[in-house]
């Protein structure tokens, strides 16, 4: 489990932790089973050197769980994409380095902006090694439905299509009930 190669120096410089709290949580971070509760907390202690990578190409990034989403200003006729491909293959390495995989098949990209400037990144992409990312038309974060133009359109509209399933479903057995 990737835990188990936490670094005590990361422990230390990162975050202040010595001596006996140090030795307990290394002892408890060889022990660390997926789905504990302090499991996500001690990812995001794991992937905060990955923060300084992104930092320096001028990237802001949220992590939650065993996510993690980038954040960046795109430019029409810019070199923002080379520099977030760039970025891209650092943080890869980075995290090869350390044991943990970027998953291509779970990886999704999506440009938020006014409608009007929709043509310039239709065809937008991002390569991740062999594989290539798509800009999509929405993307699911933390359950709500985010569109390209941030218009929550089509969250309110699944949202309303969920609500009327169960709305139907709960008449179907009112009787009962």
């Amino acid at each position: 489990f990737f835990f188990a190669h936490v670094h005590r120096i990361w422990l230390m410089n990162y975050f202040g932790i010595s001596g006996q709290v140090l030795k307990w949580l290394r002892s408890y971070l060889h022990w660390v089973s997926q789905g504990s509760v302090l499991g996500p907390l001690l990812f995001s202690l794991y992937l905060t050197p990955s923060g300084q990578i992104l930092h320096s190409f001028g990237i802001s990034f949220h992590c939650y769980a065993d996510d993690l989403q980038l954040y960046m200003l795109l430019v029409l006729q810019s070199e923002s994409d080379t520099d977030i491909q760039a970025c891209l293959s650092v943080v890869r390495s980075w995290l090869s380095t350390n044991f943990l995989l970027l998953n291509s098949a779970k990886t999704e990209m999506m440009v938020t902006g006014p409608a009007r400037l929709n043509p310039f990144f239709a065809n937008f992409t991002l390569s991740l090694g062999d594989d290539v990312i798509h800009c999509k038309d929405r993307v699911k974060n933390l359950g709500v439905l985010f569109d390209k133009t941030l218009s929550f359109k089509f969250h309110i509209k699944e949202v309303t299509r969920v609500a009327f399933f169960h709305c139907r479903n709960i008449a179907k057995i009112r009787l009962i009930l």
